[in-house]
């Protein structure tokens, strides 16, 4: 598989990301072991995190708002 990647010095990106099971309370339950892996990989990788969030019960519908 090949990615195509825009690379910008300096640059912001913003992603998504959401589970396979919607309905699942999977990284709210795990929530510490999510930010332990982020550490670690900014930790190996330079990047900066403004902001994350994690949303309970996430609404699919937000986008036609």
């Amino acid at each position: 598989m090949r990615y195509r990647r825009a690379r910008y010095l300096g640059g912001t990106c913003f992603f998504t990301v959401n589970l396979a099971n919607r309905e699942a309370d999977l990284l709210v339950r795990h929530i510490a072991t999510l930010r332990s892996a982020m550490r670690k990989v900014r930790a190996a990788h330079a990047f900066d995190i403004v902001a994350m969030v994690v949303l309970p019960e996430h609404d699919a519908d937000y986008s036609l708002r």
